[in-house]
Protein backbone atom coordinates (compact mmCIF):
# COMPACT_ATOMS: atom_id res chain seq x y z
CA UNK A 1 0.00 0.00 0.00
CA UNK A 2 0.67 3.50 -0.51
CA UNK A 3 1.82 6.05 1.94
CA UNK A 4 -0.96 8.53 1.04
CA UNK A 5 -3.54 5.68 0.96
CA UNK A 6 -2.49 4.74 4.93
CA UNK A 7 -2.17 8.42 5.82
CA UNK A 8 -6.16 8.21 4.60
CA UNK A 9 -7.24 5.43 6.48
CA UNK A 10 -5.53 6.26 9.76
CA UNK A 11 -7.57 9.61 9.11
CA UNK A 12 -10.68 7.98 8.62
CA UNK A 13 -10.20 5.70 11.68
CA UNK A 14 -9.58 8.25 14.01
CA UNK A 15 -12.37 10.22 12.49
CA UNK A 16 -14.74 7.30 13.24
CA UNK A 17 -13.08 6.95 17.04
CA UNK A 18 -13.75 10.87 17.47
CA UNK A 19 -17.83 10.18 15.93
CA UNK A 20 -18.56 7.03 18.32
CA UNK A 21 -16.93 8.56 21.31
CA UNK A 22 -19.18 11.74 21.47
CA UNK A 23 -21.95 9.74 20.06
CA UNK A 24 -21.99 7.50 22.55
CA UNK A 25 -21.34 10.67 25.46
CA UNK A 26 -24.25 12.83 23.65
CA UNK A 27 -26.46 9.60 23.77
CA UNK A 28 -25.91 8.78 26.97
CA UNK A 29 -25.91 12.26 28.75
CA UNK A 30 -27.94 14.19 26.33
CA UNK A 31 -27.11 17.36 24.56
CA UNK A 32 -24.72 18.18 27.70
CA UNK A 33 -22.33 14.72 27.17
CA UNK A 34 -20.78 16.95 23.68
CA UNK A 35 -18.08 18.58 26.30
CA UNK A 36 -17.45 15.04 27.47
CA UNK A 37 -17.55 13.72 24.28
CA UNK A 38 -15.05 15.99 22.86
CA UNK A 39 -12.54 16.28 26.25
CA UNK A 40 -12.73 12.19 25.24
CA UNK A 41 -11.57 13.06 21.71
CA UNK A 42 -9.12 15.17 22.62
CA UNK A 43 -6.06 12.27 22.96
CA UNK A 44 -6.66 11.89 19.57
CA UNK A 45 -4.97 14.93 18.03
CA UNK A 46 -1.36 14.01 19.22
CA UNK A 47 -2.05 11.09 16.28
CA UNK A 48 -3.36 13.20 13.84
CA UNK A 49 -0.39 15.81 14.51
CA UNK A 50 1.63 12.90 13.83
CA UNK A 51 0.13 11.96 10.59
CA UNK A 52 0.00 15.70 9.66
CA UNK A 53 3.42 16.00 10.22
CA UNK A 54 4.75 12.75 9.55
CA UNK A 55 6.46 12.28 13.03
CA UNK A 56 7.24 8.66 14.03
CA UNK A 57 7.16 9.58 17.41
CA UNK A 58 3.97 11.02 18.26
CA UNK A 59 2.50 7.99 16.41
CA UNK A 60 4.18 5.68 18.56
CA UNK A 61 2.21 7.49 21.24
CA UNK A 62 -0.80 7.55 19.70
CA UNK A 63 -1.02 3.54 19.91
CA UNK A 64 0.02 4.06 23.09
CA UNK A 65 -3.25 6.51 23.87
CA UNK A 66 -5.63 3.86 22.30
CA UNK A 67 -4.77 1.20 25.07
CA UNK A 68 -6.98 3.65 26.77
CA UNK A 69 -9.91 3.19 24.54
CA UNK A 70 -9.25 -0.20 24.21
CA UNK A 71 -9.71 -0.66 28.55
CA UNK A 72 -12.78 2.04 28.26
CA UNK A 73 -14.66 -0.26 25.15
CA UNK A 74 -13.41 -3.13 27.11
CA UNK A 75 -14.65 -2.22 30.62
CA UNK A 76 -17.77 -1.08 29.36
CA UNK A 77 -18.86 -4.23 27.32
CA UNK A 78 -18.44 -6.38 29.87
CA UNK A 79 -19.24 -4.01 32.90
CA UNK A 80 -22.37 -2.32 31.34
CA UNK A 81 -25.28 -3.99 29.68
CA UNK A 82 -27.24 -0.77 28.77
CA UNK A 83 -23.94 0.46 27.09
CA UNK A 84 -22.71 -2.63 24.91
CA UNK A 85 -23.30 -1.90 21.42
CA UNK A 86 -21.80 1.67 21.79
CA UNK A 87 -18.54 0.24 23.72
CA UNK A 88 -18.55 -2.36 20.88
CA UNK A 89 -18.26 0.41 18.56
CA UNK A 90 -15.67 1.86 20.44
CA UNK A 91 -13.78 -0.98 20.86
CA UNK A 92 -13.57 -1.86 17.04
CA UNK A 93 -12.98 1.42 15.96
CA UNK A 94 -9.57 1.71 18.74
CA UNK A 95 -8.45 -1.67 17.27
CA UNK A 96 -8.81 -0.32 13.90
CA UNK A 97 -6.64 3.03 14.67
CA UNK A 98 -4.46 1.03 16.48
CA UNK A 99 -4.35 -1.21 13.53
CA UNK A 100 -3.67 1.62 10.84
CA UNK A 101 -0.98 3.22 13.17
CA UNK A 102 0.91 0.02 13.12
CA UNK A 103 0.94 -0.43 9.65
CA UNK A 104 1.96 3.25 8.92
CA UNK A 105 4.67 2.94 11.54
CA UNK A 106 5.96 0.06 9.50
CA UNK A 107 6.63 2.28 6.32
CA UNK A 108 10.76 3.07 5.53
CA UNK A 109 11.22 6.73 6.08
CA UNK A 110 11.87 8.66 2.95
Amino acid sequence: MRANTLRQICWLSLLALAVVLIAWTTQSLGPGGVWLGLLLATPLLLPAWGIVRTRRRLLQVGILIQSLYLMVGLTELVANQAARPWALAVLLASIMVCAALLTLLRIPVD
